[in-house]
């Protein structure tokens, strides 16, 4: 397999893992895609920045217990870069949900994965997702196009 195929691979779990529908989010999905070294995560969902250095705080933070039900989508292609032992992937997504007490959600986000090459295989060790409108994020990726 090659290494584009490899990171997109894991991209496709990656989205798989977070589309949960109305089954429980298994967090442990995504575990092998992180490296087992420190990452560095900062996300500003739900209008506040969170800033994680290890998986085990990436597992105790995004549990999605308040959600009855979750899916997301890819906006366009996951844009991939690879230099060396090193990726970076662009991307964005839309998502949508309900939550515990009934309340519908939208949402989406910019991201950004950088994976490094750990023996055979690629790892993320860094994630950074941005919020924006669901509208936003679609014009924003037609336009630059």
């Amino acid at each position: 397999m090659t290494q584009r195929a490899q990171i997109t691979e894991g991209m496709n779990t990656w989205f798989a893992a977070w589309n949960i529908g109305t089954n429980a989010f298994d967090v442990d999905k995504l575990r092998a895609l992180f490296s087992t070294g420190e990452i560095h995560v900062v996300d500003n969902f739900d209008d506040k920045v969170v800033v994680l250095k290890s998986f085990d705080a990436y597992a105790r933070t995004w549990t999605l217990s308040g959600f009855r039900s979750w899916s997301i989508a890819p906006i366009g292609e996951p844009q991939i870069r690879i230099s060396g032992d090193l990726a970076v992937v662009t991307f964005a997504f839309a998502g949508e949900g309900i939550s515990t007490s009934g309340g519908k959600m939208s949402a989406a986000q910019h991201g950004t994965h950088v994976w490094v090459r750990e023996g055979d295989g690629w790892r993320i060790v860094h994630e950074h997702l941005t919020t924006d409108k669901v509208e936003s994020a679609m014009r924003s990726l037609n336009s630059a196009a």
